[in-house]
């Protein structure tokens, strides 16, 4: 099973951020917009697929989970190579940095390019 970025799927940040992940980090993951039957798919509630991206693959028995900034980082390290040093925002302190980032990220991304309406929320 691939992995899948959870994203707001009506925003038009996320959506374009997303592709561009894609384009940039293929792998083996695909963006899955949070709507209803989407997140059955994957059983994650709305509330937390509306707090921050998730990236989660569950294989059999086995599930990881990340969001927000760790989910990012998630993304880009699967591509490899020195990539694969992304994977290191995922380790306190700079963990704390990262997320700081992202939610600020968050916060304005209703400022930033492909922004849409719901953005504001």
């Amino acid at each position: 099973m691939p992995a899948y970025l959870i994203t707001d799927a009506d925003c038009g940040f996320c959506q374009r951020s997303a592709a561009w992940l894609l384009r940039h980090f293929p792998g083996d993951w695909e963006n899955l917009p949070n709507t209803e039957k989407n997140l059955a798919l994957v059983k994650v509630s709305r509330e937390d697929s509306q707090k921050s991206v998730i990236w989660i693959r569950t294989d059999g028995n086995k599930s990881e989970r990340f969001s927000g900034a760790a989910a990012v980082s998630k993304v880009i390290s699967q591509r490899g190579g020195l990539f694969a040093a992304a994977s290191i925002v995922r380790i306190p302190p700079l963990s704390w940095l990262a997320e700081a980032a992202y939610t600020l990220i968050a916060r304005n991304r209703h400022r930033l390019p492909g922004a849409s309406p719901s953005c504001e929320n």
